[in-house]
């Protein structure tokens, strides 16, 4: 997403529609397979609450942030995630 050189606020939505997509599917695995029990299903209330909640303080943030300055964090965590799987691929 960051060649495509995206308004934060549309980054930041289409990421999380990517990654949205990525968990339904996963969970519907999770389930299908039997990871996920009965009794973990009390839970998801809590998690939900936090998720909105996350997304509101998420929102706040990110009004406070340029442009210019998101664009940065945005590549210093890509590059350092790089790093990070180069190092631990060299160390096999």
């Amino acid at each position: 997403l960051t060649s495509f050189a995206l308004e934060k606020n549309v980054f930041i939505a289409t990421s999380a529609a990517i990654d949205f997509g990525v968990d339904l599917s996963r969970s519907i695995v999770y389930v299908n397979q039997g990871y996920v029990q009965g009794r973990d299903w009390w839970y998801l209330p809590g998690l939900v609450i936090i998720a909105f909640a996350g997304s509101y303080v998420g929102k706040l943030v990110l009004n406070k942030v340029p442009q210019e300055i998101f664009r940065k964090i945005v590549l210093f965590f890509v590059f350092a995630t790089g790093l990070v799987m180069i190092i631990k691929a060299l160390s096999v």
